[in-house]
C-alpha cells in the first residue's frame, strides 16, 4: 500500500518521502512509531508492545544465518481513529525458516461452506470478527532477523 497525494500533484509517496515533508515528518513519524512500539516493548503510556521484535546489534546475528530485509509500508486509512496507518513488513521471499511460516487459517472452501449454511438457514445470524495482532501470536521455534536502517526508526 502506498499514500496518493491527489489533491496536490498525484505523486505516490512512500514512507522515506514522507518523512523528508515538513508537512508530513510529525505524522508518519509517530504513525511508524506506534507500529514499532507495538511490535517491541511498547511507546511509554501510548501503546502496548507484543515483544515480537527485539533490536540488536547486527554482530549478534548468529553465524550462518541470513537476515531479511524490513519494508515500511504506508497507507490511508479513513474508517479508523488513527487514519494514517504504518506497518513494518518482512521480506518473505529471503526467510530462511526450516519450520512451517503461516498460520492456520480456514481455506476458501471451509468459508464458503459456513456463508451456504447461514444463507440458507431461516432466522440463522452470523457474526464476523477481527483478532487483533492475530500472526504475531503465532510462535515460531527461531528467531528470524531483519535488517532494517537506523536513520528510518524514529526517536
Amino acid at each position: 500500500m502506498i499514500f496518493l497525494e491527489p489533491l496536490r500533484t498525484g505523486a505516490i509517496l512512500q514512507y522515506r518521502d514522507l518523512i523528508l515533508r515538513n508537512d508530513q515528518r510529525e505524522i508518519w513519524t509517530r504513525s511508524f512509531s506506534n507500529e514499532i512500539g507495538q511490535l517491541a516493548q511498547g511507546v511509554g503510556d501510548r501503546i502496548d508492545g507484543t515483544n515480537t521484535i527485539f533490536f540488536i546489534h547486527h554482530q549478534q546475528i548468529p553465524p550462518g544465518r541470513k537476515p531479511t530485509y524490513g519494508r515500511i509500508v504506508v497507507d490511508i486509512r479513513p474508517q479508523k481513529a488513527a487514519k494514517e496507518r504504518t506497518r513494518l513488513t518482512v521480506g518473505g521471499n529471503l526467510i530462511d525458516y526450516p519450520g512451517d511460516v503461516s498460520a492456520s487459517v480456514a481455506d476458501l472452501t471451509t468459508a464458503k461452506t459456513l456463508f451456504n449454511s447461514v444463507v440458507s438457514t431461516p432466522g440463522a445470524k452470523f457474526m464476523g470478527i477481527d483478532i487483533k495482532n492475530f500472526y504475531l501470536g503465532t510462535p515460531m521455534e527461531r528467531y528470524q532477523y531483519m535488517y532494517l536502517p537506523i536513520e528510518v526508526i524514529p526517536q
